[in-house]
Formats: C-alpha cells, sequence, structure tokens
C-alpha cells in the first residue's frame, strides 16, 4: 500500500508519489465516504474473512480482486494553497478517461487506448515538448511507444492502476474497521495514508485516506461498471511524434563527470 499514482495524476493533484499525506492541511475538502458506490459490494454480499488476514496477506488480496475487475472511478480530491483540486477518472481494461485537476488552472481532459494516450490542455501538453500554438483546441495524442507516454503510466488499464497504487510501505499495519458508502471495510494504515478494503464480497479497495491532519482522499467505486472509452475524432487529434519530428535540435549536453542519482 505504497499508494503511488500514476504520473499524471501525480503531477497534476499535486500529490508525492510516496502518498497522498503530502496533500495540504488548510481549507475544507468534501467528504469521500460520502461519495455513491453502485457497484461495490452490498451490505448484503457474503464476508470474505479478510479482517482475520495479516496486512500484506489482505493487501494482496485486494491487489488481486483490483487488477482482475473490469472497471474502476476514481476520484482523487486534494488541496493546493486552499484550492480543491480534483481528478475524476473511469478506467477500464481497454483504457481509461476523464479529467486531471491542476493547481490554478483548468482540468486536462485525458482519454487512454490500447495504443496511445489523449490530451486536451495546452499548458500540460506544452510540459509534453508540445507548443501550445500547435494543439490550441486541439487534442494531443501521444503513442504508448512515445518517452511522453511514461507521464500516464498507470491509467492504461485496470490492472496497471493497481500495480501502480497498491504498494506495500514498510510501517504498513491493520487498522479499524468501518462502513464506507454502506459497506464494511478492514484498514491498513501506515505513516503515508490509510487503505480501506471491503471485507464483505470481493476485497476491493474503497477507499484511500490521508494521514490525520492533512487532506486527501482517493475514492474507488463503481467496480466492474460498463465503460466504453471513446477517443476523440481524429480530425481533433495532433500526433506529439509529428510535433517532435518538426522541433529544432538541441545540441546535446556534455555527460555529468558523476552518474545522476537514480529515481526510487
Amino acid at each position: 500500500m505504497r499508494l503511488r499514482t500514476p504520473a499524471a495524476v501525480t503531477a497534476t493533484a499535486v500529490l508525492v508519489i510516496g502518498g497522498l499525506g503530502a496533500c495540504s492541511s488548510s481549507g475544507t475538502s468534501s467528504d469521500p465516504s460520502s461519495a455513491a458506490s453502485s457497484a461495490a459490494p452490498s451490505v448484503s454480499a457474503t464476508p470474505n474473512g479478510i479482517q482475520d488476514l495479516k496486512p500484506d496477506e489482505i493487501l494482496a488480496q485486494a491487489k488481486t480482486a483490483a487488477e482482475s475487475a473490469t472497471s474502476v472511478k476514481v476520484k482523487l480530491v486534494t488541496e493546493a494553497q486552499g484550492q480543491e483540486i480534483l481528478t475524476d477518472l473511469t478506467i477500464s481494461s481497454e483504457g481509461s478517461q476523464g479529467t486531471l485537476g491542476q493547481p490554478g488552472g483548468e482540468p486536462v481532459q485525458v482519454v487512454a487506448t490500447p495504443t496511445a494516450y489523449y490530451v486536451k490542455g495546452g499548458g500540460f501538453a506544452e510540459s509534453l515538448g508540445a507548443n501550445e500554438a500547435d494543439v490550441a483546441g486541439k487534442w494531443l495524442s501521444v503513442p504508448k511507444d512515445n518517452p511522453a507516454a511514461q507521464t500516464f503510466a498507470g491509467l492504461g488499464s485496470v490492472k496497471d492502476f493497481a500495480a501502480s497504487t497498491l504498494n506495500a510501505p514498510s510501517d504498513m499495519k491493520k487498522g479499524d474497521t468501518k462502513d464506507i458508502n454502506g459497506v464494511p471495510a478492514i484498514g491498513l494504515t501506515s505513516k503515508q495514508a490509510t487503505l480501506w478494503i471491503a471485507t464483505v464480497g470481493e476485497p476491493y479497495p474503497l477507499l484511500i485516506e490521508a494521514p490525520e491532519g492533512t487532506k486527501g482522499s482517493m475514492t474507488l467505486s463503481d467496480w466492474n461498471a460498463p465503460v466504453t472509452i471513446t477517443p476523440p475524432p481524429e480530425a481533433e487529434v495532433v500526433d506529439i511524434t509529428t510535433l517532435q519530428s518538426a522541433a529544432p535540435q538541441v545540441p546535446t549536453a556534455p555527460a555529468p563527470s558523476a552518474p545522476a542519482p537514480s529515481a526510487s
């Protein structure tokens, strides 16, 4: 439960890869437990017994259930400088679509398909190496074999998302039980966050909450609901490969005298 988020979500929601605990403690945020979760296990579902397992075993079962699902709704709420930032995504086995919140800016639209990522939002496109004037009013397509596609790692499928989000920190322990949207759940806690997992039906992750004293939550709902991922019309798409090939070549900088530290 390292609570990692895909790079695109991380960058636009002001989250440190380590978890939700990096969110600001100022202001207010909505109560994630009140969000709808129509496809989550019902309170009448059969108990799955995970609350009796060790923390790593609970997480393993939750991760397996999540990676095997066909779809999930992800709502990420964070804050930056007192402003609430909302990322709202629907992720399926074939890709994802939705909006990525940005501090001080309008949300960025994103669609992921089996072959490419599409993003609409000039400022964000510029961060991927595109000139804003070249993509004004257009979708920027990023083929999955393009290096810029790493920005969206984790949004390609539910399996990718679960694999990049549900990783165990060394201090993970079993916590309390409570109802999430009326569904009994067990908490796995760490300094980074608390992950709530259904104790009835399939052990789906239901909610990730930032530590006490900070703001931030990720609600996971509508597991296995029908989803159709629709790429933007071809006439409204600009391929980043074309823009990169037309860009002037920048001289290669001299190699550093010592290797740069690798990202953890």
